[in-house]
């Protein structure tokens, strides 16, 4: 198949977000604030909440929605995504994506007892059973219809810097994000929050973030994502043709009707005129009107496949009969002064058509 390449085309698309960050970081007060920015203020924003109610204790300033997860498997998260997508929700913030890793029902979780039950311990063969689990949550997050903004909680380490007074002081850090090595790189934008709630841009498709470190990230950052996210309409889907219906062409003076099958373009219509003359119809006169009464068609280039049926069914009833009277003695002749036991019909007398020659009594 040729392969065609097209001028590429800016579309506007919805955003994919990643935050991570220490415990205090600021990762669900930052997510909602962009949430509600993203939406704008008439667009309903949904929240996956998997910290026990942690995000609804700031529903007194940021107007969302909430459902609250006690099983962290990754296909609860698809489920709810596509749910939020199908009830008209304009961004899902799914904080945390951490515990589809290392939650109750969470990927590590579910490797250790697949490898227990399938693998005699072994969980290095079991990620082969769990891969396609963790690509369902990608998928669902990269193709989702709306905006997705994911939290992750990042290993926390400390370091020792000398604070303004000169003196040692101990600063609590974000290490890596807790969850499958790389999976942040899926989102457009990915960026660290450091203690003091200032995000750190790592990875960025827009290019006006390239590099930047952002105290506080709020509206000003929604405005710069919601900027770069414009672009000509999305494409519309693709039309799939399940069955292709062939297109039906009107009958016109220039394209004839298709003629009927012709007795002689089906092969077994010979051999069946042989089969009839051993039932005692020898010429072609009477082959000719056995035919145009059984199949009520004078013409026999109109005759059919049915047509077919119907003769062929006649001569196996005269085959049947005349197999039966050679068991049981009986001939036939045309003499009619033969004795009784013999038939005096003619083989071709056309008052039997259909019926099958009859012995006299």
């Amino acid at each position: 198949m040729a392969m065609t390449f097209q001028r590429a085309v800016k579309r506007e698309a919805k955003l994919r977000l990643a935050l991570s960050g220490p415990s205090g970081s600021g990762k669900t007060y930052t997510a909602l604030t962009l949430a509600r920015s993203l939406a704008g203020p008439s667009g309903l924003v949904a929240v996956i909440d998997t910290e026990h109610g942690s995000a609804s204790k700031y529903a007194d300033l940021f107007e969302f929605d909430v459902l609250e997860l006690d099983s962290f498997s990754p296909d609860r998260y698809v489920e709810a995504i596509h749910e939020a997508a199908a009830a008209g929700y304009a961004v899902i913030v799914l904080d945390s994506l951490s515990h589809a890793w290392n939650g109750t029902d969470g990927l590590l979780e579910q490797v250790e007892k697949i490898g227990k039950a399938r693998y005699a311990g072994n969980t290095f063969k079991a990620w082969g059973d769990i891969k396609p689990l963790e690509n369902r949550l990608i998928e669902a997050i990269t193709g989702s219809p709306i905006h997705v903004i994911g939290t992750m909680r990042s290993k926390t380490d400390y370091v020792v810097e000398q604070n303004e007074r000169g003196k040692a002081q101990p600063r609590k850090v974000g290490t890596a994000p807790i969850q499958r090595d790389g999976f942040e790189y899926e989102f457009d934008v990915f960026g660290e929050l450091t203690a003091d709630n200032e995000l750190i841009v790592q990875k960025t498709r827009c290019p006006a973030l390239t590099g930047q470190v952002i105290a506080k990230p709020g509206k000003p950052l929604a405005d710069i994502l919601i900027h770069w996210l414009i672009g000509a309409p999305a494409a519309p889907p693709a039309r799939v043709v399940l069955h292709a219906v062939p297109e039906v062409q009107p009958i016109t003076p220039s394209q004839p009707a298709p003629k009927p099958v012709k007795s002689g373009a089906n092969p077994r219509w010979k051999p069946l005129e042989m089969r009839a003359n051993f039932v005692g119809i020898s010429s072609p006169t009477g082959w000719a009107e056995l035919c145009r009464t059984l199949t009520g068609k004078d013409d026999a280039r109109r005759y059919t496949l049915d047509d077919y049926d119907i003769v062929e069914r006649d001569i196996q009833e005269r085959e049947a009969e005349k197999q039966a009277q050679h068991e049981l003695g009986i001939t036939y002749t045309d003499d009619p002064a033969a004795p009784i036991g013999t038939s005096t019909v003619n083989a071709d007398d056309l008052s039997t058509v259909g019926v099958g020659a009859h012995p006299a009594n």
